[in-house]
């Protein structure tokens, strides 16, 4: 029996001294793959900017020369090269990916170069992609806005109706800024014009931050519109409690000692307690409606402390029913 143990734990460990080197080598292949990826995706972007500037160049009539069409292919193959050993080999595929980064790199200052010997400004190049770069960032913007807009009425479409006006304004500026940047593309792309390209993108600017504050405008207007629908319900809720002591005192139930026991002091004698404490609720009622657009988070808080008076006065109510507070 002993030795069938021991045989066993011999199995089990001689299993675990293969099995964890397997793990960790499994492990640090996979990082080398992540990071054979990441070089190649760095490589990808650099023949990315190198493609954008060839497009310009080829716009303005120049043609590529044999030599920087070399250099491209090269740096492609390398590319392609590096993708196709990235699971394989990953190691040789970084080194790949490094080589063509470098290779693309090189060209794209040989393309400048071609630019300025064919009489281009390339300083008005560089900030024609600058704005190309730009717009496409504000349409990024503007799929985000709207993105917001049409899932808020997802979740509560029946506010749709009630937010008319502000929805308009959002789409209507939503739709001003697209046009905006369209028109600003144009003028870079086919007038090859930056200045009425620059104007066009800061109107698209200027719509697209009208739609978000108008967007954030309508967060506060539904926010402030839910506090309000809840302190409708408090209110609802204090008109109860009201009828609910009105009702316990004509039953003979002392409403003066079940507000001392919450800690209310009748200080002048003349047994109004209820009153008074009827009065502090809607006191904080009307406080809660004033601070909900500008101080949510403390118009929540006088929101509690409404509900928690409420709660207190029916807790204490059924003992004061049945002849007085237990003893604690």
């Amino acid at each position: 029996m002993k030795s069938n143990r021991l045989a066993t734990l011999a199995l089990l460990t001689t299993l675990m001294v293969t099995f964890v080197p397997s793990v960790i080598l499994y492990a640090n292949a996979q990082k080398e793959q992540d990071r054979a990826l990441k070089f190649i995706e760095i490589a990808e972007k650099a023949k990315a900017k190198v493609d954008e500037l060839i497009e310009f160049i080829e716009s303005k009539g120049i043609a590529i020369p044999d030599e920087l069409e070399a250099n491209y292919t090269e740096a492609d193959d390398k590319l392609e090269e590096a993708k196709s050993k990235s699971a394989s080999d990953p190691q040789d595929a970084i080194e790949l990916a490094k080589e063509a980064m470098t290779l693309f790199r090189k060209l794209y200052g040989k393309l400048h170069t071609l630019l300025n010997d064919g009489g281009v400004d390339t300083e008005s190049a560089e900030k024609a992609k600058g704005l190309l770069v730009a717009i496409d960032r504000e349409n990024e913007t503007i799929a985000r806005i709207r993105d917001a807009n049409n899932t808020y009425f997802k979740l509560y479409p029946e506010r749709e109706a009630e937010a008319a006006t502000i929805i308009g304004w959002i789409r209507g500026n939503l739709t001003l800024a697209q046009n905006n940047l369209t028109e600003a593309r144009d003028a870079i792309v086919v007038y090859h014009n930056a200045t009425m390209a620059a104007a066009n993108l800061t109107e698209a600017k200027k719509c697209v931050h009208d739609a978000f504050t108008a967007l954030k405008s309508l967060a506060e207007w539904t926010t402030s519109w839910r506090v309000e629908s809840f302190l409708m319900g408090i209110k609802n809720s204090v008109e109860k409690t009201k009828e609910m002591l009105e009702r316990a005192q004509k039953q003979g139930v002392n409403i003066t000692a079940v507000l001392e026991a919450l800690g209310y002091e009748d200080t002048n004698g003349n047994h109004e307690l209820m009153d008074e404490f009827l009065n502090e609720v809607q006191g904080l009622i009307d406080e809660a409606r004033e601070m909900r657009m500008e101080k949510l988070k403390e118009a929540i808080d006088v929101i509690k402390d409404i509900r928690d008076k409420l709660t207190g006065i029916h807790k204490e109510l059924p003992e004061h029913r049945k002849g007085g507070p237990k003893e604690k």
